[in-house]
């Protein structure tokens, strides 16, 4: 985001409310680390299969970033080509390193580095769509993500799905956030975005499809309203 545009959002008082941001972010942050924690704590179930696989992967990928960081590097890329790759793994790996790959440790990085930003995001494009103060909408929408339990389910279950619908979730901000870069940077970026969520879990290949259909969708109407104005702009637009 532009310091233009971060500015505008801040409004009156920038420093007061980069405090109270602060603040509602770190209680945010306190949450999505206490949940999982009383979440496994609570469990009584020997973790197998899919439910196992992905922590299985990401303890194997902490083993060969301890020993050299460039195994690490050699082990994400020759897993490209498998059905589970360890894309997901890589910024995991710091905090896994330090505090060791137990459930309640993988769950949480999931939570914090997955699910809370992708909590954010929504909260980022409720605010293109809701005609409301931009701030309260923004906490409002991503404090509603969290207390969601199907948004809850694939992290609390070992999955790192939210991980690609963050990537669809900031291709849709990107969409919309109009003045936030060139119009050829967003379309690569949002090319690289929808791609990247593909990456992570293949079965978003669907929301590919999806997204790509709402913008066309989101096109022709927008067209149909300009033409009747502007037969001649609109079709250039």
């Amino acid at each position: 985001m532009s310091s233009e545009v971060f500015m505008k959002w801040l409004g009156p008082k920038p420093r007061e409310r980069l405090l109270w941001g602060g603040g509602l972010l770190l209680l945010l942050c306190i949450f999505v680390l206490l949940l999982p924690y009383f979440y496994v704590r609570a469990e009584h179930y020997f973790y197998s299969w899919d439910w196992a696989s992905y922590q299985n992967l990401a303890r194997a990928e902490t083993a060969d970033f301890r020993a050299s960081p460039v195994w690490a590097v050699d082990s994400v890329m020759a897993s490209l080509g498998n059905d589970y790759n360890l894309v997901f793994t890589v910024p995991l790996l710091p905090l896994l390193a330090v505090f060791g790959n137990s459930r309640v440790v993988f769950i949480d990085s999931l939570a914090l580095f997955y699910l809370l930003p992708f909590a954010l995001v929504l909260g980022a494009i409720a605010t293109k769509l809701i005609p409301l103060p931009s701030r309260k909408v923004f906490w409002s929408t991503a404090l509603l993500a969290l207390l969601i339990p199907t948004i809850w389910a694939p992290t609390l279950r070992g999955w790192p799905d939210v991980g690609a619908a963050l990537l669809i979730a900031l291709a849709i901000w990107v969409h919309l956030e109009e003045g936030l870069l060139p119009r050829v940077v967003r379309i690569f970026l949002i090319g690289f975005l929808v791609v990247a969520a593909m990456l992570f879990r293949r079965q978003y290949a669907y929301d590919a499809v999806a997204f790509y259909g709402a913008v066309g969708l989101q096109t022709l109407v927008v067209f149909a309203r300009q033409v009747r104005g502007n037969r001649h702009g609109a079709w250039r637009q």
